[in-house]
């Protein structure tokens, strides 16, 4: 198998490492167990693109749904410098910085993973960051509301945030953000809704 060979379809946010003829190449690359976690996102990612199902993946793989998902996102939206860093093991970014990370506007990700290894954030500080919770809220209560939108996570492997109400505690906000078109579908197909009758 050759994953060098050139496909001038692949997008250029995971062209760097990764490059598959087809999805049946990036699918055996996968069950092979080839590769780093970036390598493997990338594959996933393109695989998708391709028209396989990220359900018929991970049951493929053995692997959760939802890391299946977290891995496309990785692979699809996290910008190359940042990829790079999660690579090098003195930067200690993992994987799981990589995915909240790739949440983020491409023009931001590198500063916040700049950031992330200057101030060494954990994986739960970039996911404060992210939510942006109130501040006036203590650590307990923010901690009680970063597992609950963990947990949601972890469930549905859609990505979940749950904010209360400042001035309400039986309140707040539900929310469910999504980075592209892909994810998008991703959440309408996990909630029943089917567009084609619109």
């Amino acid at each position: 198998m050759n994953t060098l060979a050139m496909n001038t379809r692949v997008k250029p946010l995971y062209n760097h490492f990764t490059l598959f003829c087809d999805a049946q190449e990036a699918v055996d690359y996968l069950k092979a167990g080839q590769g780093d976690i970036i390598r493997q996102s990338e594959a996933v990612a393109f695989a998708q693109d391709e028209g396989v199902k990220l359900a018929h993946l991970a049951r493929e793989l053995g692997k959760a749904d939802y890391l299946v998902r977290q891995m496309a996102r990785v692979g699809r939206s996290l910008v190359q410098p940042v990829k790079e860093m999660v690579l090098n093991p003195r930067l200690r970014l993992g994987f799981n910085h990589a995915r909240v990370i790739a949440g983020y506007e491409p023009d931001e990700q590198e500063a916040i993973a700049r950031e992330a290894i200057v101030r060494r954030k954990s994986v739960r500080d970039l996911e404060a960051d992210r939510r942006g919770f109130d501040k006036r809220l203590d650590k307990q209560t923010e901690r009680f509301y970063q597992q609950l939108s963990d947990r949601f996570f972890m469930a549905t492997g859609l990505n979940i945030t749950i904010v209360p109400d400042s001035d309400n505690k039986h309140a707040g906000q539900v929310m469910l953000r999504y980075k592209d078109l892909t994810e998008f579908d991703v959440i309408a197909d996990k909630l029943g809704i089917d567009f084609s009758e619109c």
